[in-house]
């Protein structure tokens, strides 16, 4: 029997589909998309507000608004985002996320569980977290072009800011505007290659740092404005936080950035806490601010060797005074 290339193409699961999401459209929220989509697939949402939220599982999906005012708001996902990615090489682009919210106080516009995420133009406003991620090893995370406004949150001794991301590959940050977090950081990574570049982090109400970055191989920072606000305090204040790292010599170059001091006392551009030496070229510094400084490093590695120290030695005793029957 023959069939036309129409009729194998809607009997062809393998085929990718467009499935178009709207209130006159037979999917009205993305929720149903979610339900129904397949690896390769694309689904474009109308313009309007959308008080829902969706987990996405299958691989290489693109996800965008058709138009401007595509707007997901106010519902989380298994007390987590708006949007949860678990499938491979997603793509979301063209998309406001607002005001997500959680009991855990991490609620985030998207929360990245799967691999390699691509999110493009698109807006995160009034969120506990813009986007979050949990350790993916080898994952990419790429977010071009968007913008985040009044993101972060801090309760007790808990802070939250507008991008977190754990152990991935790599975390490339471009042309993308950040103001007024509410976080103790803007952006943390655990990259093992953060990147940030043409990018903007101004008018803030960040506490310690602007970008806290933890165990890399490679940060690079290129042509980006930066600028400390009011609320940052304390004595390890500084625009970029460079932790601990098990590479004695990766690569930590900041090239053609801006960085301002509008906080009351003295900051550093790069506050090193790494045996790397770090790059500077052709930054401009406005304000109090020093190039680097390693200011707390040692106080900080003595604490924790202290304490680690001070751990063991209470288990070997408590061994002991068990195995003798005293306790």
């Amino acid at each position: 029997m023959f069939l036309s290339p129409m009729v194998v193409a809607a009997q062809s699961p393998s085929l990718p589909q467009t499935w178009d999401v709207g209130p006159d459209q037979p999917l009205h929220v993305p929720s149903d998309a979610s339900r129904v989509v397949h690896d390769g697939d694309t689904v474009r949402i109308a313009p309007g507000e959308y008080f829902d939220c969706a987990v996405w599982s299958a691989s290489r999906l693109t996800i965008e608004g058709s138009g401007p005012g595509v707007v997901i708001t106010d519902k989380t996902c298994q007390g987590k985002a708006l949007f949860i990615t678990r499938g491979q090489s997603t793509t979301i682009r063209n998309i406001t996320f607002t005001r997500a919210r959680v009991p855990d106080g991490n609620g985030a516009g998207i929360r990245a569980e799967g691999r390699d995420l691509t999110v493009e133009d698109s807006t995160f406003t009034n969120n506990e977290v813009g986007i979050l991620g949990a350790d993916a090893p080898g994952a990419e995370i790429k977010i071009v072009g968007s913008t985040f406004i009044d993101n972060g949150r801090c309760r007790a001794e808990r802070c939250v800011g507008s991008i977190m991301f754990g152990q991935v590959a790599v975390l490339n940050v471009g042309r993308s505007h950040f103001r007024g977090d509410r976080g103790a950081d803007v952006i943390v990574s655990s990259a093992l290659r953060t990147e940030l570049s043409d990018t903007e982090i101004i008018d803030n109400n960040a506490q310690a740092h602007l970008v806290n970055i933890q165990g890399a191989a490679a940060v690079v920072l290129e042509r980006c404005a930066l600028e400390a606000g009011p609320a940052m305090k304390g004595r390890s204040n500084a625009a970029v936080f460079l932790g601990f790292s098990p590479f004695d010599d990766g690569q930590l170059r900041f090239v053609g950035n801006h960085v301002t001091n509008k906080s009351a006392g003295p900051i550093a551009f790069v506050l090193n806490w790494t045996s790397g030496d770090v790059q500077l070229e052709h930054n401009v510094l406005t304000g109090n601010i020093s190039e680097t400084s390693s200011s707390g490093r040692w106080s900080h590695w003595a604490y924790y060797k202290f304490r680690d120290i001070k751990d063991g030695m209470r288990h070997i005793i408590g061994s002991v005074l068990r195995a003798a029957h005293l306790i």
